[in-house]
């Protein structure tokens, strides 16, 4: 009796006295936001410009780009090129931030960009637009977008914007 005292003496000195566990990393399966990603995005769609001098109108659209979760756990970098047609066929570069809202599968997001249109006139402006989000997992989502553009340069353009698009991410930068 008096060695079985002993031997649980011992084994309740020798626990740990309520030292918390080291945090768990999240699964690759439950990661949910963007931080260190690196992506690529592609977007169809369509748009309604008004301009003084070009085409106006409804056009096709076609986005490809990069995007990078390099700014915090919420906010994308966000590179994209597009190719637009209708009577004539035109071409931009956009490139700017993506701050999402939300931890969720489900998110919302925000375009703040700067629109350069190369073809058929030149111009330069804002792009303001908002969209939701699904992501199946940490390396692919779904989305669909509104935005609003203006153009300053050989004409003054505007055009508002409705799109659907697929991201495509990896895990490159270190989370």
């Amino acid at each position: 009796m008096i060695a079985a005292s002993f031997v649980a003496a011992l084994l309740l000195a020798a626990e740990p006295a309520n030292t918390p566990s080291p945090p768990v990393e999240a699964s690759p399966a439950e990661i949910t936001d963007h931080r260190g990603s690196l992506g690529v995005t592609a977007a169809v769609g369509g748009l309604l410009r008004s301009t003084t001098l070009m085409e106006q109108g409804v056009r096709f659209l076609a986005d490809v780009g990069l995007t990078a979760g390099v700014i915090g756990e919420a906010t994308e970098l966000v590179l994209l090129g597009r190719l637009t047609a209708g009577a004539s066929l035109g071409g931009a570069i956009m490139g700017g931030l993506r701050p999402y809202f939300g931890a969720a599968r489900w998110k919302t997001f925000a375009d703040l960009m700067v629109a350069v249109h190369v073809a058929p006139l030149v111009t330069v402006g804002p792009r303001i637009g908002v969209g939701v989000q699904y992501d199946f997992g940490p390396l692919a989502g779904v989305y669909a977008a509104l935005a609003g553009q203006l153009g300053f340069g050989a004409t003054l353009m505007l055009q508002g914007e409705l799109l659907i698009g697929v991201q495509l991410r990896s895990y490159v930068f270190e989370r």
